[in-house]
């Protein structure tokens, strides 16, 4: 799939959270002209791609993005990316009209390789498939559940100490709730678990994430909340969920992105003056993009030895 330019409903969120970001901060700047178009570009990167991946976002753009460019941005910008975090979820109550719901907590865990340095806060991990161990992060998320849709609110990135071996969880209790409701409220732990499935399923942090340091975790994972928040705010999931249905899944939304954005490109294609020369121009761009690599695994080119037996050696088969 290609990425043109955002989608209107990525650009109407991003606008949402300058405007936000300059109501909570009157005398501060908002998101510039390069901070919007970069954030709504990671976020459309992230929908088509499924990665955190610069060098996927690049050519997806056709090399409109480049790689170099992109990781700058994300390195070097001054975003408030944790209060963006907070404001996006603000904008979500509002839109919908939300003013109660339930906090449900859960981890997950995310593999790492045995011998990263780089990626912060990766130690050793129980593997529930397995039973033995690995090296990853692991990751405890904080979801606000509703009466009309579930946004997770916030995250960390758990740490163990040294020593010990279970993690460190805050812990509160009310001795005035009666027991069936205590029940009720814990069946929620579900809609948190099925959350962890469709983000690492379709919100790219599942897959190719390596920006290195404590930053890079960190903010390469509020890029992948920012996408489950815009998806919210998709027009077919605005108006499903205000008429009281059932809200659309992740993975089908996400799929319709990927249609959108290339139905975007083919209708500017087909409306060109020079439709002609527009298309042989993107092919040479994807030629150019995609180029063909030579593979490791066949032997052209390569000396396969003396494979048959030698004379002078039979004795030994007789021996």
């Amino acid at each position: 799939m290609l990425i043109s330019d955002p989608l209107p409903f990525v650009k109407e969120f991003i606008n949402a959270l300058d405007a936000a970001l300059k109501a909570h901060r009157p005398l501060g700047p908002g998101l510039s002209l390069a901070q919007r178009s970069w954030l709504g570009f990671c976020l459309m990167g992230i929908l088509i791609t499924n990665t955190v991946c610069w060098a996927k976002f690049e050519r997806t753009s056709l090399g409109r993005y480049s790689l170099a460019a992109l990781s700058w941005m994300f390195r070097r910008t001054k975003i408030p990316r944790e209060l963006l975090l907070q404001l996006s979820v603000q904008t979500i109550l509002q839109r919908y009209g939300i003013s109660e719901g339930c906090l449900g907590v859960d981890d997950s865990d995310k593999g790492r390789s045995k011998v990263t340095k780089k990626i912060a806060h990766v130690h050793k991990l129980k593997d529930k498939a397995s039973g033995g161990f690995i090296r990853g992060q692991n990751l405890i998320f904080l979801l606000l559940i509703t009466p009309k849709v579930t946004i997770p609110v916030g995250f960390v990135i758990a740490l163990k100490y040294q020593g010990e071996e279970q993690y460190r969880y805050l812990v509160a209790t009310d001795l005035t709730w009666r027991t069936l409701d205590i029940v009720q409220a814990y069946t929620f732990r579900w809609l948190v678990e099925v959350f962890i499935v469709d983000w690492k399923a379709h919100e790219g942090w599942g897959a190719l994430t390596k920006q290195p340091g404590e930053e890079g975790s960190s903010r390469s994972l509020i890029l992948s909340l920012l996408v489950d928040h815009c998806l919210l705010l998709h027009p077919d999931q605005l108006a499903r969920v205000e008429n009281k249905q059932p809200a659309y899944t992740v993975g089908s939304l996400s799929n319709r992105v990927k249609v959108d954005s290339l139905l975007t490109i083919i209708r500017e294609l087909v409306t060109a003056n020079n439709p002609v020369e527009q298309l042989q121009r993107l092919a040479q761009q994807l030629e150019e993009l995609f180029p063909l690599n030579p593979s490791g695994k066949h032997m052209v080119d390569r000396d396969m030895g003396r494979l048959e037996p030698t004379p002078s050696l039979k004795y030994k088969a007789i021996a």
